[in-house]
């Protein structure tokens, strides 16, 4: 049978009940069309609708390397012709930055690697948008409501840099050496210390004698160099002479990088030599070399290079104990010290007569104590990114001294030196399914061993172990 379709809808006509329907939104059915187009309108331009909006962009290093937390700054132009700091924004891992919720107007933008702040290291030259050094030249940017301005990039130029190497007169590498920056800044003549906070790399040398200066400004620099550490070797400035005023220049005018600076002081002849290889006489590299004056509480470093040798150079006479410390990540050996000694204070001393002596301290190595194991249910299975905690004895307490967590297959290892431990676990899911076991009291005891590795399995009970049973009384009528 055919549907009929009946002009009446709830008991009234059709064209009653589209009228009725109209009076309630206050029209007449007799509205001519134009009051229901100016009605449409009306209703179309309540809809929400963006009034602000977006820029976005990408800094990068003039060779293209994104800059990550590098400072963007928005400048908003005002009706006297004064400019506005309005917005800031720091870019991503990516380099990319977004501004959002901006009002219609017209913009300018600056760039940094840094905020400018009192004491706050920049390595590049700011710029502002596009390219631009004088902010009275920067690109003006007209945002509209609802628009979204991309690709507003920026590469910034890095600044000047100098590295250089420290050295005896032997060639050896000098650790613990004092470097100074030196600026005639005024062009006065008189040169004064560049402050501490503007050096980006520790201003002492390092265990290969190295050391640098990066985000250097232009201008004309000087350096010097003293031995603050043993007082072994004689203050310079480079180079090779005792008069500031006399020093070489270092020119700095944009990007330079002045390497290698290589710098030999005057001193001593006199330390210690060797080769470090593992049990089975492979020579080993990475391997970091401390030399402990005893008595003065003074200290050199060196590292040893690719075939296992390193040198210490320009000890003062005394003696010392040797220390040897893989620098490995993960460390393969286990700490000791001369000869074959796992305490500081059982090393066998060497001694050094004077500035012309060099004693010859080789050691092998042992691997590195290990703790391995697998963290459990009670029904035996394992138990992936279940977080592992080592407590390691200090000063009579005990200390949080690593964590790791278990793999996919519930397996946990922790490399360690010598000694007495404790591993406490945890569940890290919140919330939480097993009971901790987070503390240096409910901890497991381990003793670790040189070239030993220890198991230790870690059981987990479920939380639902310590939930009490409730007894209701009984009720007897």
């Amino acid at each position: 049978m055919a549907r009929r379709y009946s002009p009446w809808l709830l008991g009234l006509p059709l064209f009653e009940f589209v009228g009725g329907f109209l009076l309630l939104l206050g029209l007449s059915p007799h509205t001519p069309s134009v009051t229901l187009q100016a009605a449409a309108l009306a209703a179309k331009e309540s809809t929400p609708f963006t009034t602000t909006g977006t820029i976005t962009g990408l800094v990068t290093s003039d060779g293209g390397v994104p800059l990550v937390n590098a400072h963007v700054e928005l400048y908003r132009a005002e009706a006297n012709g004064d400019w506005t700091a309005v917005s800031t924004a720091e870019t991503d891992a990516t380099g990319l930055y977004q501004i959002a919720d901006l009002a219609p107007a017209r913009y300018r933008i600056s760039f940094s690697d840094a905020p400018p702040l009192p004491n706050a290291l920049q390595q590049y030259y700011p710029e502002y948008y596009d390219d631009i050094s004088d902010f009275t030249l920067a690109t003006v940017l007209t945002l509209t409501a609802g628009t979204t301005l991309h690709n507003i990039n920026a590469q910034l130029m890095p600044k000047g840099q100098i590295h250089g190497v420290v050295v005896d007169q032997a060639g050896r590498s000098l650790s613990g050496i004092a470097v100074t920056v030196y600026s005639d800044a005024n062009g006065d003549g008189l040169w004064e210390p560049l402050p501490r906070y503007l050096y980006r790399y520790p201003y002492i040398t390092d265990s290969r004698g190295r050391f640098g200066f990066v985000g250097v400004d232009p201008g004309v620099y000087r350096l010097g160099f003293t031995d603050t550490l043993t007082g072994a070797f004689q203050s310079e400035f480079y180079a090779d002479v005792t008069d500031l005023n006399l020093a070489t220049d270092f020119v700095i005018t944009r990007s330079e990088v002045i390497s290698p600076v290589l710098v030999t002081l005057a001193g001593p002849t006199s330390g210690s030599q060797g080769i470090v290889t593992d049990l089975d006489g492979a020579r080993l590299a990475e391997i970091e070399v401390t030399a402990y004056h005893l008595g003065r509480g003074q200290t050199r470093t060196s590292v040893t290079d690719a075939n296992g040798a390193y040198t210490l150079a320009g000890l003062p006479p005394g003696n010392y104990q040797l220390g040897f410390r893989d620098l490995a990540k993960p460390r393969r050996f286990a700490s000791e010290y001369h000869a074959d000694q796992e305490e500081q204070t059982a090393a066998t001393l060497v001694p050094i007569a004077d500035e012309q002596t060099v004693q010859t301290v080789n050691a092998s190595l042992s691997a590195i104590g290990r703790v391995r194991g697998v963290a459990r249910d009670p029904a035996g299975q394992s138990l992936a990114g279940i977080a592992v905690l080592l407590y390691a004895p200090s000063g009579g307490t005990w200390y949080l001294a690593q964590t790791t967590q278990t793999a996919s297959s519930g397996v946990y290892e922790l490399r360690l030196d010598s000694g007495i431990y404790r591993v406490g676990l945890y569940d890290p899911v919140t919330p939480p399914r097993y009971l901790p076991l987070d503390t240096e009291e409910l901890a497991f005891p381990v003793i670790i061993s040189r070239g030993v590795t220890s198991t230790l399995d870690l059981p987990l009970l479920p939380l639902s172990a310590l939930t009490p049973t409730l007894h209701l009384p009984m009720i007897v009528r």
